[in-house]
C-alpha cells in the first residue's frame, strides 16, 4: 500500500542526522582554529597539534556518516514515491491539472535525488581526506621522530582547516539534501 511506503520514509531521522552533520561540522570548525593556535603558540612543538587532528578527524567521521545516512535515504527516496506516481498518471479519466502536478511531483523527486547524491558524495570525499590524514598522522607518531618544524606545524594546521571545510561542505549538502 503506497500510504504505509510514504508513512515508513524516515523523515524525522533524516532531520536528525543532518542537524548531527552540522553540529560535528561546528565542532570540526572549533577544533580547526584550536589547531591553528596550537600551531602558531607552540612553535615546535606538536603533541597539542596531533591531539587536535585526532579529535578533527574523530568529528569530520561524524559528520561523514551522518551525511552519508542522510544522502542514501534521500536518494532512496523516489524509489517509494515513483510507484504512486507512476500509478496515479496511467490512471483513467484523470483531469489535466491532476496529471500536471503529477508530473511536476515526478520532476521534483528526480532534483530530490539528486541532492541525495550529492550528498553522499561529499561525504565519501570528506571520508577519504579523513583517512588520508589519519594514516598521515598514525604513521608520524609511530615513526618516533620527534619534533616537527614550525613550518611542518603550520602545514598540518592548515590541512586540517581544509579538512574541517570539507565536513562544512558535506553538512551543508545534507541539510539541504535532507530539507528540500
Amino acid at each position: 500500500d503506497e500510504g504505509i511506503r510514504i508513512a515508513a520514509m524516515p523523515v524525522e531521522a533524516i532531520s536528525q542526522q543532518a542537524e548531527h552533520a552540522l553540529d560535528a561540522a561546528e565542532m570540526c570548525a572549533s577544533i580547526a582554529k584550536l589547531a591553528g593556535d596550537e600551531a602558531l603558540l607552540m612553535g615546535d612543538e606538536h603533541t597539542h597539534l596531533i591531539q587536535c587532528g585526532l579529535h578533527l578527524l574523530d568529528s569530520a567521521r561524524c559528520v561523514s556518516q551522518a551525511a552519508r545516512s542522510v544522502g542514501q535515504c534521500v536518494a532512496g527516496m523516489p524509489t517509494d514515491v515513483l510507484p504512486l506516481l507512476e500509478r496515479i498518471r496511467v490512471a483513467d479519466e484523470l483531469e489535466r491539472e491532476v496529471l500536471a502536478a503529477t508530473r511536476d511531483l515526478m520532476r521534483c523527486t528526480d532534483a530530490i535525488s539528486e541532492q541525495g547524491l550529492g550528498a553522499s558524495t561529499f561525504a565519501d570525499k570528506l571520508m577519504l581526506r579523513t583517512r588520508d590524514m589519519a594514516a598521515a598522522l598514525r604513521d608520524f607518531t609511530r615513526s618516533g621522530t620527534g619534533q616537527l618544524s614550525g613550518n611542518a606545524c603550520q602545514a598540518l594546521a592548515d590541512a586540517l582547516r581544509a579538512i574541517a571545510r570539507c565536513a562544512r561542505d558535506a553538512a551543508d549538502a545534507a541539510t539541504a539534501a535532507a530539507f528540500i
